[in-house]
């Protein structure tokens, strides 16, 4: 089950990407909560440029 929490972005902590195919991004986000708190996260995400396609595999907080 997944709890809704509004999320505002505040920067990118840490990237890292891999290229084979397809680009593929790991990266350590820090966003802050409806409460104000800053958390980082970790975000993977998969794109290739030949397609168009972009996809958020992985959102979670560390």
């Amino acid at each position: 089950m997944r709890s809704k929490v509004n999320l505002v972005f505040v920067k990118i902590v840490e990237e890292k990407e891999q290229m084979v195919s397809t680009k593929k991004y790991n990266l350590t986000i820090a966003a802050k909560d409806g409460g104000g708190t800053t958390k980082n996260y970790e975000a993977i995400l998969v794109e290739r440029a030949w397609d168009n396609y972009r996809s958020l595999e992985s959102f979670k907080a560390l």
